[in-house]
């Protein structure tokens, strides 16, 4: 049964795409196994891989899957893995008694969906595969520069994806099943499928058992069919992904706007006053951001968010901290000496020493990536330009 190792997320959980990207979690975001020839979600979740996973955890076992949940708790960060378990401790006995029985094989209770690469932005550190409008931009780079394109993203899944109507009617077999639907991006407020998949829960009768939520970019306010669907679901919950502040936010999710965010921010400072929504906020951590993140932090504090999640970015390395100059890394430990909240950020930037192609990648595509889009990054970012 589970172990003081064990995680509960590939006995709950299902995340996919519409070409069957598939992990036991969202942390790892559809890049655990490739199901592109499995008929059906119901065949996925019965897998051979995941029942081997599941073995694994319940033995005790640490699975390299779940490498990066198990370098964040020697870093002292809570892990996707101990959030399951905190969240659904209150379901523990519940779930325990489906792992002893294999009920659990009848579905999953939390369904997570990668909607594709629907989606209106270019963020810095996305591709092809989670945002059609990359694509341009993917193909000039590929053009222009064959030789250096090692590690970057720019060649993955270069077509439009999204759910088939066949796929959506597929859903509807893990229906009853569902406690929680999780909807990522590309941009789900931008995808009508999201729409169409929302109206099938309330069609069918079990929105009502169901928390929905969404990670935003932000950028889209919902319009008025999802908000009449949103007063049929259990809570309606909703995570907007932001980088930074003003100028470093338009950079780092060009081409987004910051007023077009404060917008959406105030319509939901309206609408969670008389129904059941909550919000909250995502930053990816990334070499980017990662100098003004007590700046970050301050201005979500003037607006009374303290629920703030630091996802710290793993891919493409070129922007993970870990591969920062360390005397840069030195003088970014000084500054959030003391700083609680990035305690953790702090261990995982140290945890390993940079690696000098990665570096370099990160000046050589930064420098590309203002020429297409017309950006400086000296600019944009001067105190830290000056330390790099």
């Amino acid at each position: 049964m589970l172990k003081k190792t064990s995680c509960i997320a590939p006995f709950i959980n299902l995340t996919i795409d519409p070409i069957h990207n598939t992990s036991p979690c969202p942390y790892l975001g559809g890049g655990s196994w490739n199901f592109q020839d499995t008929p059906n979600f119901q065949t996925i979740w019965r897998s051979e891989k995941l029942e081997e996973l599941r073995s694994s955890h319940l033995a005790g076992e640490k699975n390299p899957i779940c490498q990066r949940c198990w370098n964040e708790e020697d870093s002292g960060k809570e892990s996707a893995r101990l959030r399951f378990l905190k969240d659904y401790s209150k379901q523990l006995g519940s779930i325990t008694e489906k792992i002893k029985t294999k009920a659990y094989m009848y579905g999953p209770t939390i369904l997570t969906m990668k909607n594709g690469n629907i989606c209106n932005l270019q963020c810095r550190s996305c591709g092809p595969k989670d945002s059609y409008s990359w694509i341009p931009e993917a193909k000039s780079h590929i053009k222009n520069f064959p030789d250096k394109l090692d590690g970057t993203w720019f060649a993955g899944e270069s077509f439009k994806k999204n759910w088939t109507d066949k796929q959506l009617d597929d859903f509807q077999t893990l229906s009853k099943n569902l406690i929680r639907v999780e909807h990522y991006g590309g941009e789900p407020l931008h995808n009508p499928k999201v729409i169409e998949h929302t109206q099938m829960l309330v069609d069918s009768g079990y929105a009502k058992n169901i928390d929905l939520y969404f990670n935003t970019n932000g950028t889209h306010i919902p319009n008025d069919r999802l908000q009449k669907l949103f007063k049929y679901f259990k809570s309606i919950e909703f995570n907007l992904s932001i980088d930074g502040v003003e100028g470093h936010f338009e950079y780092i999710r060009y081409p987004a706007k910051w007023d077009k965010l404060n917008d959406t921010i105030t319509w939901l400072k309206n609408y969670e006053k008389e129904n059941n929504l909550f919000w909250g906020i995502i930053s990816t951590v990334s070499i980017l951001n990662v100098f003004y993140l007590d700046q970050m932090l301050k201005t979500f504090d003037s607006w009374n968010k303290s629920n703030v999640f630091l996802n710290m970015l793993e891919n493409p390395q070129y922007y993970n901290i870990k591969n920062l100059p360390n005397e840069t890394k030195k003088i970014i430990t000084k500054k959030y000496k003391g700083h609680d909240r990035l305690v953790s950020v702090v261990n995982i930037m140290n945890a390993e020493t940079k690696n000098d192609k990665h570096w370099e990648q990160f000046k050589f595509w930064t420098k590309q990536k203002d020429n297409y889009r017309n950006q400086t990054f000296q600019f944009t970012f001067p105190e830290f330009h000056s330390i790099i």
